[in-house]
């Protein structure tokens, strides 16, 4: 009983949060940093639907910053989104190794693991 509950509340979590592309949140690319002018340019390739000049970008962030979490996180939401859940699944959870627990790259893993089809988790 209490499975069919926890995986129902994850069904309509997921249901009733998830936006367009797929991704419960969307991850900050704000910077300060040395990646600031490769992450304001993923941002717009993200917002013109160019996930290939995006993935660049975000490398190139992460290139200059390796801590930034939300670089990491909107990396793997494009592995995810290219049908490469195998490297959504490594970026997310090195991301959730490496740095303190992010609602969004929490929210990814769960959307991998409903995809698997693997509820309990």
């Amino acid at each position: 009983m209490r499975f069919r509950f926890v995986a129902a509340s994850l069904l309509f979590l997921a249901a009733a949060t998830a936006s367009a592309d797929g991704v419960l949140t969307r991850p900050s690319l704000r910077s300060d940093g040395p990646g600031r002018a490769a992450l304001s340019e993923a941002e717009a390739a993200l917002a013109a639907n160019d996930p290939a000049t995006a993935r660049v970008k975000l490398l190139a962030a992460l290139a200059a910053e390796p801590d930034h979490l939300g670089a990491r996180v909107a990396l793997a939401a494009l592995a995810r989104d290219s049908g490469l859940p195998t490297e959504a699944r490594r970026l997310v959870d090195e991301a959730l190794a490496r740095l303190p627990p992010h609602a969004g790259a929490l929210n990814l893993k769960g959307l991998l693991a409903l995809d698997d089809g693997r509820l309990d988790d």
